[in-house]
């Protein structure tokens, strides 16, 4: 299945998510070794008094210890006995990405990181699945049988994937993201999304970050002219509404038009402080940094191709 190329490149100023990345690289290295030792491979079986004396390059390459893969095996161990079907890597649901991250976080415990982070993950390693059920969209059976091939995607995962997008668009979870947008949101954030059982706005910054959707334009001459950066509402409260089925859907908008609501107030304000600057014959490249700070202003001027090393303040 394809994946998304060059993740820890795209992700250098993403900390977040390349950290979840690495960890899940580590948990999936550690899985094959477990497996391999089941079989006929090499024996890195908890009956050695060097759990991974065999695989002492691959140990170091990925970063973990002795100790953590034996408490890895500890771990896996005890699921297998409970529950032998247990699928210990499937990312491409709540479910799986619940015993994946319960894992990463017994064996390699860090306050930095959350269950939650593996959606990311998952749009990574599954991107060939939802570029498959996007490009599937309106095509006969000869044409997706066909993109299936090409792209590898087994055709149960498949159907249970466009299963999902069903119940996706039937929930109106598309149309409570794009409530208060001002450009409807790409297709393809919200094929992912359902396919994966994430919430759009995580699809959304993901996509964004993995450079498989282009970024958003600013929206008029003024947040042009001084770039201002707009108040984010912020997608992952956004993702806890729409995903929340307990509410009913005008329970969702009331409370996703309060955050918007919010988020423009604050905006107004902000463009107001800093109309009110410029009236007063100031420039706003001689904003004071104690006034952003004061105000909550983020301002980015627009390159001009002349360096300019000068303070503001």
């Amino acid at each position: 299945m394809e994946e998304i190329k060059n993740v820890k490149e795209k992700l250098q100023n993403d900390t977040r998510r390349r950290n979840a990345y690495e960890k899940y690289e580590k948990y999936e290295v550690m899985l094959f070794q477990y497996n391999r030792s089941k079989g006929n491979g090499i024996k890195l079986t908890r009956n050695l008094k060097d759990p991974v004396k065999y695989a002492a390059n691959i140990a170091k390459k990925y970063n973990f210890t002795r100790q953590e893969y034996a408490l890895f095996c500890e771990k896996v161990d005890k699921l297998l006995e409970e529950n032998p079907e247990i699928n210990l890597n499937d990312l491409s649901c709540q479910k799986g990405r619940k015993v994946i991250g319960d894992i990463i976080s017994d064996v390699s415990p860090e306050q930095d990181f959350k269950i939650a982070d593996l959606e990311s993950v998952a749009i990574a390693k599954y991107y060939g699945l939802c570029d498959a059920i996007y490009n599937a969209q309106g095509k006969n059976l000869t044409e997706v049988t066909k993109i299936l091939q090409e792209k590898q995607i087994p055709i149960p995962l498949f159907e249970s994937s466009c299963k999902k997008l069903e119940i996706y668009e039937k929930n109106h979870r598309r149309e409570l993201y794009d409530r208060r947008r001002k450009e409807k949101s790409q297709d393809i954030i919200h094929v992912t999304a359902a396919a994966l059982e994430i919430g759009p706005g995580e699809s959304e910054d993901s996509l964004l970050a993995f450079q498989k959707i282009p970024g958003v334009a600013y929206a008029n001459d003024f947040d042009k002219r001084i770039r201002i950066q707009p108040t984010q509402v912020s997608k992952a409260v956004l993702d806890k509404i729409i995903m929340d089925d307990r509410l009913t859907d005008e329970e969702k908008k009331r409370l996703i038009d309060d955050v918007y609501n919010k988020a423009a107030e604050k905006d107004k304000f902000t463009q107001a402080a800093i109309h009110d600057w410029e009236q007063k014959g100031r420039s706003i490249e001689d904003l004071p940094k104690s006034f952003l700070q004061r105000h909550g202003i983020v301002i980015q001027m627009p390159q001009t191709g002349v360096d300019d090393d000068r303070e503001i303040g």
